[in-house]
């Protein structure tokens, strides 16, 4: 006749065979009788929840991060063109030599403190390169680039005719050499030896606040560009650019 053990109310009830399991049985029972607060189900590793931590905010960092992105594109310091790429800070010459006419020519007068200054000018040459591309707005003052704009997307312009007589950007070259210009020539003598020039453009002195006049030479693709300062219709500077672009 099999012997008989009481349970945990008192009460016989039959061996087990296996002791082991008795004892994790038992084990089980007083853990739970231990911790009577904790809530029954599986629990969640600490290291799966750093994970989840870590994994969100590297994804919102990178979002983050693409949105400064998209923003910043707005401004540029350059564009590429057929002929090169211009940069804020080169000269009208570059500019068209590069890029061509745009499909849009605004000006509008540069705002003082108190008065609105109708001798300076700041110009936008919008470029549309498509539907498929961004537009480009290049802003010009004195003769330079002084800004680069992105635009929305381009637009499909109706093309001229076949038989329309196609008009190819000529660049007018100077005729007279670099050696001819003196400190001091009129207007009228330069123009006279040295022919129309690529561009007239009006700057102020930063220090002075003088308005000066800025006309543009270009010698040819060997020799340098040449940028002359008149005030009061006298030479007073001549600064050296980068090559010519006239054949």
């Amino acid at each position: 006749m099999p012997t008989t053990l009481p349970d945990a109310e008192g009460a016989a009830g039959p061996a087990s065979s296996h002791p082991e399991i008795d004892g994790l049985e038992t084990l089980s029972r007083s853990q739970r009788q231990r911790s009577p607060g904790r809530l029954a189900g599986p629990s969640v590793p600490q290291e799966l929840d750093l994970s989840l931590v870590m994994r969100t905010t590297v994804a919102r960092l990178l979002v983050l991060g693409s949105l400064g992105l998209a923003s910043s594109d707005a401004a540029a310091d350059s564009i590429s063109c057929d002929g090169g790429i211009v940069s804020v800070g080169d000269s009208r010459l570059d500019l068209l030599a590069k890029c061509g006419q745009p499909a849009l020519q605004e000006t509008e007068p540069v705002l003082t403190t108190t008065i609105v200054d109708l001798s300076l000018l700041i110009e936008r040459w919008t470029y549309n390169y498509g539907p498929q591309r961004f537009t480009q707005i290049v802003s010009l003052k004195g003769g330079k680039i002084v800004a680069i704009e992105r635009g929305g997307y381009g637009y499909a312009l109706p093309e001229p005719p076949k038989d329309a007589p196609k008009s190819p950007l000529s660049i007018p070259r100077a005729r007279c050499d670099p050696g001819a210009l003196r400190i001091g020539d009129r207007t009228f003598d330069v123009l006279a030896r040295c022919g129309e020039p690529v561009s007239r453009d009006l700057d102020r002195k930063r220090r002075s606040q003088r308005v000066i006049e800025v006309w543009t030479y270009d010698f040819g693709q060997r020799s340098f560009v040449r940028f002359l300062e008149f005030e009061s219709g006298r030479l007073v500077r001549i600064r050296t650019g980068s090559y010519g672009y006239s054949q």
